[in-house]
């Protein structure tokens, strides 16, 4: 009898019992051994998805010039990976050298610069009334601060942004806006949303290399409205063509190198013992199904799926 541990090789993390469900941006800089401390295990767990293509292809458009915009806004509901994604694309900059050799694996090209100026902000780690603040002190320009009047103009952006390649990520950004009181702290926000729609022009700016990266559950009506001016990129995460793909890669090690002959013998067995009131209309599809979904039935994932989808608080049930 063959089984699965004759053909599929669990992650290391899973045969411990150490796996790491919830991926968090304010822990990128931790001491402790995570996922998110160490570009080369998130690397190496992450799939590259149609999305996160998406976003690594505008990225280089911003790079090579065929595109001005930087802004990228990566949407989805909770619990979608809007997280994930934007800690992979912040240690993709942060870290080329191993960056690239992962890249080439996938036979994704992204025409990196040898370094990049980054900064991450969660707003589980900065309660702030002005999203700025830890930005341009994260760049190293506190000395800039002192200049600030009521909000950065475009002209203080730039000059902290230079002639270099930059990346901001502002992960969760809504948590943040919608801590402010409408009534009582309605300066505060427009102060901020002139801050971002400033940022994200320079980040439009041909003559800039600035990245602004942020997730987006798009149910700010106020943030909305800036970003419908500065038109960012819109990548959408949430799709579901590659979700099995993503779900056996991040449990399974060689889910690209796993024995076909061993994997069709197994599931013919299943279909062999197929019989009546079970009735397959295409048999070879059938089988070319399980083959992908293998060791799990495809109705499993499909289940796992319709669940995932229906949940209205996704990050409780991953």
């Amino acid at each position: 009898m063959i089984l699965i541990k004759d053909i599929m090789k669990p992650r290391e993390e899973i045969v411990e019992g150490k796996f790491q469900g919830v991926i968090q941006s304010h822990k990128v800089d931790s001491v402790e051994d995570r996922l998110e401390s160490n570009p080369e295990r998130l690397f190496r767990v992450t799939y590259i998805s149609s999305a996160l293509k998406r976003a690594l292809e505008r990225v280089n458009e911003k790079l090579t010039g065929i595109s001005n915009q930087g802004a990228i806004l990566i949407v989805g509901p909770y619990g979608a990976g809007k997280t994930h994604g934007l800690i992979t694309l912040y240690h993709i900059l942060k870290s080329p050298q191993i960056a690239k050799n992962w890249l080439r694996n996938w036979k994704v090209d992204v025409a990196l610069p040898s370094s990049t100026k980054v900064c991450i902000i969660s707003t589980r780690r900065y309660d702030v009334d002005f999203l700025w603040e830890p930005i341009f002190s994260k760049l190293g320009r506190e000395d800039m601060l002192s200049k600030i009047k009521r909000f950065p103009t475009v002209d203080q952006i730039e000059e902290i942004v230079g002639d270099k390649t930059c990346a901001i990520f502002i992960d969760e950004i809504e948590n943040w806006y919608g801590s402010f009181n409408p009534e009582k702290q309605a300066d505060l926000i427009e102060r901020n949303e002139t801050f971002l729609e400033h940022l994200f022009e320079v980040a439009n700016d041909p003559n800039r290399r600035l990245f602004v990266f942020v997730t987006f559950l798009e149910e700010k009506e106020g943030l909305k409205k800036i970003f419908n001016r500065t038109k960012p990129v819109r990548i959408d995460v949430s799709a579901t063509e590659d979700r099995e793909k993503i779900v056996l890669h991040r449990l399974f090690e060689n889910c690209d190198q796993k024995d076909l002959d061993k994997v069709e013998s197994v599931i013919q067995g299943y279909v062999d013992k197929y019989s009546a009131p079970i009735k397959i209309e295409n048999l070879y599809k059938y089988k070319q199904r399980m083959i992908e979904a293998y060791p799990f039935h495809p109705l499993v994932l499909e289940s796992l799926t319709q669940i995932y989808e229906a949940a209205t608080e996704r990050q409780d049930i991953r």
